[in-house]
C-alpha cells in the first residue's frame, strides 16, 4: 500500500513538474519573439532587407499564438511591425492586409495607444490607395483613441495625418488647420518628438510651396533639416532633400534641383527604401523633362510608374502621368499625351470626387458632434467594462498562478516527506542488518560455548572414569575391612 501511494505522488510530481517546464518555455519563447521583434525595428532604418527577413520569421509564429491576453498583444505587435516593413519596402498592398488584421483584435486585449495605432495605421494605407473618405473615417476613430490617452505626441501625429490627406486633395486651407493644432498641440515637439516635428514642418513646407509662398516653405524645410542633421533622421531627411529640391526647380535652378535628388536618392538605397527611391525617381524625370533629355526623364518615370501601380498608389501616378504628358507633348507625340491626360482626369474624378470629400466632411462632422455629446464618456464607460473583463480574466490568471505556487509547494513538501521515508526505510535496513550481523556472532558463541561444554564435560566423564577404575583395581587388591580388623591386633606399634 506504501509502495503505491508512493509511485502515485512521484507521478503528480512529474506531471506539474512537465507543466512547469512548459509554462518556463512559453515564458523562454514569448521572451525570444520580443527580441526577434525588436532586432526587426532596429532594421527598419538600417537595412529593410534584413527586415524583410526577420518580418517572414515572425509571420510564421502567428499561427501557433493562442487566443489568451499576452499571445493577442504579441500577436498585434508582430502584425503592426510586419505590416511598416512592408510598407517601408513600399508594399502597401500587403501592408494594408496586416494593418486590417489588427484592427479587428477583440479590443479588450488591448491598450488605447495600440487601438489608435492600429486605426491610424490602416488609414495611412486607405489614403496611399487613394481612398480618402475611408483613410478620413479610420484617422478620426484613432483620434478618438489617442485623445483617451492624453498621449501629446500621438494626438499631434493625428492632426498631422488627416492634414496630409486633405493636402493630397488639394485642401490646403483645410490641410493647414490640421498641421497647425498638430505643432499647437505638441509643447517642445523638437526635443521631445523631432521625426514628428519634422514630418510638421515639411508638410507645412509643401502647402507653401503648392500656395507659392517659397520663402516660407524654404523655412519649415530648413527647420526639417536642421533637426534631421542633428538626429541622424536618415529616411525624413530624404525626404526633405525632394521637397526642398523643388524650390530650386521653381527658382529655374535644375542643376541645383537634381543634386538634391540625388542625395536624397542616395539615401533611399542606402537604406534599401524601395518607396523613397522612386519618389526620388519622379522628381529626376521632371527635372530632366525641364532640361529636354526626355530619353533619361521617361526611364525614370517608367520605373516610378511601374512601382506605384504595383502599389496602387493613386496620388504618385497622377503625378507621373502629368509629367510624361507634359514630356510627351513637348516632343509633339500629341496621341501619347493625349492618352495620359484621359487618365490623369479619370484618377482626379476617384480623388477628387464631390461625393468622396463630402463623406469626409460628414465623418470630421460626426466626429466634432459626437465629442460634444460626451462620445468620450461613452467609450470610457465601455472601456471599464472591458476593462471589468481583462481584471477578471487577470485574477482568474493570478488564483491559477497563485494555486499552481501553493501547489508546487505542496507537491514539494510531499517530495520532501518521501524524501524522508526513504531516508527511515534506508535507516531500518541498516539496523536490521547490523541485528542480523549480532545475532550470527551470538548465534557463533553459542556453539562455541557448547562446544566447550561438550569439551569439559568428556573430560570430567574421563576423570570419573578413572576414579572409578582406579576404585575397582583398588577394591580389588585389598581385602575387606573385617579382614584387616583381625590381623590388624598383630601389629607391633
Amino acid at each position: 500500500m506504501i509502495g503505491k501511494d508512493s509511485s502515485r505522488n512521484v507521478l503528480i510530481v512529474f506531471f506539474f513538474f512537465l507543466v512547469f517546464i512548459v509554462k518556463a518555455q512559453e515564458e523562454v519563447d514569448t521572451i525570444k519573439i520580443n527580441q526577434k521583434i525588436i532586432q526587426l525595428i532596429n532594421f527598419h532604418e538600417k537595412n529593410v532587407d534584413s527586415a524583410m527577413l526577420i518580418a517572414n520569421e515572425l509571420e510564421k509564429l502567428i499561427p501557433n499564438l493562442n487566443s489568451t491576453k499576452k499571445n493577442v498583444q504579441l500577436k498585434y505587435k508582430i502584425q503592426n511591425q510586419i505590416a511598416i516593413t512592408y510598407a517601408i519596402k513600399g508594399n502597401y498592398i500587403k501592408a494594408f492586409e496586416f494593418f486590417k488584421k489588427n484592427t479587428e483584435i477583440d479590443t479588450i486585449y488591448l491598450t488605447y495607444h495600440e487601438l489608435g495605432t492600429a486605426f491610424n495605421n490602416l488609414a495611412i494605407t486607405y489614403m496611399n490607395f487613394g481612398n480618402y473618405s475611408k483613410s478620413i473615417e479610420n484617422y478620426i476613430i484613432s483620434l478618438k483613441y489617442r485623445e483617451l490617452t492624453g498621449v501629446k505626441s500621438e494626438i499631434a501625429a493625428s492632426y498631422l495625418n488627416i492634414g496630409l490627406c486633405y493636402y493630397r486633395q488639394n485642401m490646403f486651407e483645410e490641410s493647414l488647420k490640421y498641421y497647425q493644432n498638430a505643432e499647437k498641440n505638441y509643447y517642445d515637439l523638437e526635443k521631445e518628438s523631432p521625426a514628428l516635428a519634422t514630418k510638421i514642418y515639411n508638410n507645412v513646407g509643401l502647402i507653401y510651396l503648392n500656395q507659392s509662398k517659397l520663402d516660407l516653405a524654404e523655412d519649415y524645410f530648413e527647420k526639417a533639416l536642421k533637426i534631421e542633421y542633428e538626429n541622424n533622421l536618415k529616411s525624413q531627411l530624404a525626404n526633405t532633400y525632394n521637397y526642398y529640391s523643388e524650390i530650386f526647380a521653381i527658382k529655374k535652378n535644375i542643376p541645383k534641383a537634381i543634386e538634391l535628388s540625388y542625395k536624397a536618392l542616395e539615401l533611399n538605397q542606402e537604406l534599401k527604401s524601395d518607396y523613397g527611391k522612386n519618389l526620388t525617381f519622379i522628381n529626376l524625370g521632371k527635372y530632366y523633362a525641364k532640361l529636354k533629355n526626355y530619353e533619361k526623364s521617361i526611364n525614370y518615370l517608367d520605373s516610378s510608374l511601374f512601382f506605384f501601380k504595383l502599389q496602387n498608389d493613386l496620388w504618385e501616378i497622377k503625378d507621373i502621368y502629368e509629367i510624361l504628358a507634359e514630356n510627351y507633348t513637348a516632343q509633339e507625340k500629341h496621341k501619347l499625351a493625349s492618352l495620359y491626360k484621359d487618365s490623369i482626369i479619370h484618377i482626379k474624378d476617384s480623388i477628387f470626387s464631390k461625393e468622396s470629400i463630402t463623406q469626409q466632411k460628414n465623418t470630421e462632422a460626426l466626429y466634432e458632434t459626437e465629442k460634444k455629446e460626451n462620445e468620450i464618456k461613452l467609450l470610457n464607460k465601455n472601456r471599464e467594462l472591458d476593462q471589468a473583463k481583462i481584471k477578471e480574466q487577470q485574477l482568474i490568471e493570478i488564483g491559477l498562478a497563485v494555486g499552481s505556487i501553493f501547489l508546487f509547494i505542496f507537491l514539494l513538501f510531499v517530495f520532501k516527506q518521501l524524501q524522508v521515508v526513504k531516508k527511515q526505510k534506508e535507516i531500518i535496513a541498516e539496523t536490521n542488518e547490523e541485528l542480523n550481523q549480532t545475532n550470527e556472532e551470538i548465534s557463533a558463541q553459542r556453539d562455541q560455548i557448547e562446544h566447550q561444554k561438550h569439551k569439559i564435560e568428556h573430560a570430567h566423564n574421563e576423570v570419573k572414569a578413572s576414579i572409578n577404575y582406579a576404585e575397582r583395581i583398588q577394591t580389588a587388591l585389598l581385602d575387606n575391612k573385617e579382614h584387616w580388623d583381625s590381623i590388624s591386633e598383630h601389629f607391633i606399634l
